[in-house]
């Protein structure tokens, strides 16, 4: 047996099958390898062999590398002669290499078809589909990167030549790619004719696919993408959308319905036709928020010159609320309220609202900016504001008004929504309306309470765990710092949302800290406490009793003292809003450089490694309104 080297095939019996592995090293009489069909270029430089299979050398058959040079393996990717014409009875066909890998053309796949067509499936199936699938990527392929996303002729998102003549490779020489048994040559050998043509047309000339086109306005169908699309990009964005329009693709009437609602980049606002392909889309799609988008054009009377057809707003609302749609629900509470297309009735325009304000109270405190809440929770201080089915109860408006305000100014940071404008503009009219004839014009930032529960409820509501360090204080009073735990595998618990009318303060907080005034009791699991430290894990408090799973740990008779700062007063913190790729998800980091601007590329630590990202936003916090503790950010390193 000839001396075995990196890069050769050997086989042995393994397991009760014969299986052929390509070899990696040589140790002494081991061999290092991994399964031929494996790329063998990816592990070349990998000192980790958790992979690796170990074999004896003297147990193995070997199968010498055979170089063949790229005259033939061009004869092959053609089918100009059969495998074994070119290369003699060589098995495994991957001992085979080559100097350089061969890129297979469009011509090259066309003249392969039309032999295969000539000599049948089965004879093309042993003399050159099988070879040639153990090769496809060792000796050739369609491009460098046959997934590659790099620019076609100015065109993002376009596929390259590579990538479509691989298709039709796949569904001619890969089993799991056909659609039938037996792919159709002529089929395939016309399609190919046909993108090779095609090919030597400008981009917006070619008929491409619909599923090409279809995945191309997916990619530009939103507005990050829309803001940095090139103005030919827009234009075929556009040309495709109308397009499929016209062969009801849902994906096209989406992206177009939405897009005149209102108006964008790529089209202007056309309220008529967005109602209309809205109107088509509910009969070929279930989808209630279709119901809920017309809902809000009948309702503002957006087709009507702002006169509303309130009839059928309550009609489309109603579907929206069916299927389970938050703006459905809380607009047909105001049209019951306002007796809007529908008997006036407070009572259930009311319960819907309340109702809402318990679904959506979790997201709000969990830390999502994108919800509903802002909007629900106004409506909540409407009705405490107007003494529905109770007195009127200016205190009791004002909180939740804040709630909305903190919600909105959340949402209008981290997100783009149609309305949000008027949405702010209407809570902060009411909270200037309101204020004054609350108790709480003059702020107050030291509260004193004896029941500590509100100011923790939001982890309870989240059915969290909290911590409590207590410490003695030379007065001998105590010290409590509250924080949410961690769930196992979490990275950042939620953070306590808090509302403090008193203080006019409404966001997030890491942990809270209170002061005991006049403590009256303090026991820990039964028995009364009088050290300096101690920790105390509950999940409830029931007046002064903390609780854990239904069990009492911890009973704290006293006064608390809590202080904090206003809502607009403390630090001002930068961030950027950043991606690491066009269009994809949004991250904040802190950000001290001063000329940092939308549309620049700065440098950022992800894990261990610097990345060069685009920005996106730029906005103002303070700590009270991070959905992380300021901590956890991290800073942009530098501008690119």
């Amino acid at each position: 047996m000839s001396k075995i080297k990196p890069g050769d095939i050997v086989g042995c019996e393994r397991y009760g099958d014969y299986s052929y592995y390509t070899v990696l090293r040589v140790e002494k009489d081991k061999l290092i390898c991994v399964d031929m069909y494996e790329d063998y270029e990816d592990y070349e430089d990998d000192e980790d062999d958790d992979y690796a299979i170990r074999l004896s050398a003297s147990q193995v058959d070997h199968y010498p590398a055979v170089t063949v040079g790229a005259d033939k393996v061009r004869e092959l990717l053609r089918y100009e002669a059969s495998f074994e014409e070119l290369f003699g009875d060589i098995y495994p066909y991957a001992r085979i290499t080559c100097d350089e890998k061969i890129m297979m053309s469009g011509e090259d796949l066309l003249s392969a078809l039309r032999r295969c067509k000539e000599k049948g499936f089965e004879n093309a199936e042993e003399e050159w589909m099988e070879p040639v699938r153990s090769l496809l990527g060792k000796l050739f392929d369609f491009s460098n990167n046959v997934s590659s996303n790099e620019p076609v002729d100015g065109y993002r998102f376009i596929p390259q030549a590579g990538q479509l003549f691989f298709h039709i490779f796949a569904a001619a020489v890969l089993p799991w790619y056909r659609e039938t048994d037996e792919p159709d040559f002529e089929k395939l050998i016309s399609k190919t004719e046909k993108t090779i043509k095609m090919l030597e047309l400008p981009v917006p000339e070619r008929e491409y696919d619909d599923e090409i086109k279809e995945d191309y306005i997916r990619k530009f169908d939103n507005d990050d993408m829309r803001a940095v699309a090139t103005d030919d990009e827009m234009a075929l964005f556009v040309q495709y959308v109308d397009e499929l329009c016209e062969k009801d693709n849902k994906t096209a009437l989406y992206a177009k319905a939405y897009s005149l609602y209102g108006g964008n980049r790529a089209y202007d606002c056309d309220w008529r036709g967005s109602r209309d392909l809205l109107l088509r889309l509910m009969k070929i799609d279930e989808n209630p928020f279709l119901a809920n988008t017309l809902g809000y054009i009948f309702y503002y009377g957006r087709c009507t010159g702002g006169a509303p057809e309130y009839d059928k707003a309550f009609y489309y609302y109603n579907i929206g609320a069916a299927g389970g749609v938050y703006e459905s629900r809380y607009k047909l509470a105001d049209m019951y309220f306002h007796g809007y297309g529908v008997n006036k009735n407070i009572s259930i325009a009311a319960r819907i609202v309340r109702e809402l304000y318990d679904e959506n109270l979790k997201y709000i405190q969990e830390g999502h900016t994108d919800c509903k809440f802002a909007d629900i929770a106004f409506r909540m201080g409407n009705f405490v504001r107007g003494g529905v089915n109770e007195d009127a109860d200016p205190d009791g408006a004002y909180y939740y008004y804040l709630q909305a305000d903190f919600a909105i100014r959340q949402r209008m940071r981290d997100h783009d929504h149609y309305g949000d404008q008027s949405v702010a503009a209407g809570i902060g009219k009411s909270i200037d309306e309101i204020l004054p004839q609350t108790s709480f014009v003059k702020p107050c930032y030291t509260l004193h309470t004896e029941y500590i529960r509100g100011l923790l409820s939001s982890a309870f509501d989240l059915h969290r765990r909290v911590e409590a360090k207590i410490k003695k204080l030379t007065s001998g009073q105590y010290s409590v710092r509250f924080r949410i735990l961690p769930m196992q595998g979490e990275e950042y618990p939620p953070r306590f949302f808090v509302t403090v009318p008193e203080a006019h303060f409404c966001g997030y907080m890491d942990h809270i800290t209170v002061n005991t005034e006049d403590l009256f009791d303090l026991r820990i699991n039964g028995k009364k406490f009088n050290g300096d430290n101690a920790v105390v894990i509950f999940d409830n408090i029931d007046y002064e009793e903390f609780t854990l799973y239904g069990e009492c740990v911890m009973e704290l008779i006293t006064e608390y003292v809590f202080k904090l700062q206003g809502k607009k007063s403390g630090k001002q913190y930068r961030f950027v809003s950043v991606t690491f790729d066009e269009g994809s998800r949004h991250y904040d980091y802190l950000c001290d450089i001063p000329d940092v601007r939308v549309g620049d590329k700065v440098v950022v630590l992800s894990g261990d490694e610097e990345y060069q990202v685009n920005v996106v936003g730029v906005f103002e916090k303070n700590e009270s309104e991070t959905k992380l503790p300021l901590a956890k950010y991290k800073s942009v390193l530098r501008k690119a």
